[in-house]
């Protein structure tokens, strides 16, 4: 029941009035954000794969932007836009800060912010895509070759695409975890503020991060030492390098987990020191720029692992 009130509270997916729970267990739903955020980030991959068939990458790419768009309701993108007007304003009054971000028009910052924001988006899906020559799998399917030396490219884009979302939902709990709501009463911020937001988070963090791992580690594995699986891995070297490599992929896939959690601290330190704490608008705010960042990092080790293997 908890999941299902959590996809309600972060998707345009409606839940049955019987399922709603009171508002003082709103923070019990916080630990399956970063679930939702795998629907969606599922959701997107099938899309992907479906649409491959029909279409461009670049179109395919810009349709599953807008898809995790539109599956919220736009409101961490409608967050981002309230959060820049607020905080780039050149008001330092707090109470002149929140009294923008509640207007219902959104500013030349807002409209900039969602802008860049997709833009970048849609543009580090692209390298990143372009990195692992995805275009040479989008031919295989043709010709059935699947498991053969392409498909690990694609494992890699499909694990990017599922935990772009993740991400950006967990740092949600990250923020609830470490920050203050600007509104400590009556705000539906407030509402998620417990005693159990850090130990949630830890959770979490932790069941997040070893499937993130896990997921990430075989798909470079495969696609950096391509396998054929009818005649086995063809990695000729020692078996003490093949650990040393599995070590490093996993050592990036820590640095990461961490340096996302880190730059979603930063931004929401930030924008809550402008703002008095944590809102709703900020929230959304840091969650689409951590989805941007865990996008930039994943692009910037690919690149690394490209100059190490290929």
């Amino acid at each position: 029941m908890r999941l299902l009130n959590a996809i309600g509270f972060l998707t345009i997916i409606k839940i049955p009035s019987r399922f709603y729970i009171r508002q003082e267990q709103y923070h019990k739903t916080l630990i399956f954000f970063p679930a939702v955020g795998f629907i969606i980030g599922i959701a997107s991959s099938i899309i992907f794969f479906a649409l491959n068939f029909i279409f461009p990458l670049i179109l395919i790419i810009i349709i599953i932007a807008g898809f995790e768009i539109v599956i919220s309701g736009g409101i961490h993108m409608d967050g981002l836009a309230d959060t820049a007007d607020g905080v780039f304003s050149g008001e330092k009054d707090r109470e002149k800060i929140h009294a923008i971000m509640k207007k219902g028009d959104t500013g030349v910052f807002g409209v900039l912010a969602i802008l860049f924001s997709i833009s970048f988006k849609v543009l580090l899906y692209y390298l990143i895509a372009s990195e692992l020559k995805i275009s040479a799998f989008l031919k295989s399917p043709v010709e059935f070759n699947f498991f053969h030396y392409n498909f690990g490219s694609f494992l890699v884009l499909i694990t990017v695409i599922i935990f772009t979302p993740v991400f950006g939902r967990l740092v949600m709990l990250y923020l609830f975890s470490k920050y203050e709501p600007a509104v400590k009463t009556g705000s539906l911020a407030a509402s998620f503020k417990s005693s159990q937001n850090r130990p949630d988070f830890i959770i979490a963090a932790v069941f997040t991060s070893v499937i993130f791992l896990a997921a990430s580690i075989i798909a470079k594995i495969n696609f950096y030492f391509p396998v054929d699986f009818l005649k086995g891995h063809p990695i000729k070297s020692p078996v003490y390098l093949f650990y040393v490599i599995l070590a490093t992929l996993a050592a990036t896939g820590v640095i990461i987990v961490l340096f996302t959690i880190f730059f979603a601290s930063g931004a929401a330190g930030f924008f809550s020191r402008r703002t008095g704490g944590l809102s709703g608008d900020v929230i959304g705010a840091v969650c689409v720029l951590s989805e941007v960042f865990f996008l930039f990092i994943n692009y910037f080790f690919i690149i690394f692992f490209n100059m190490l293997f290929k």
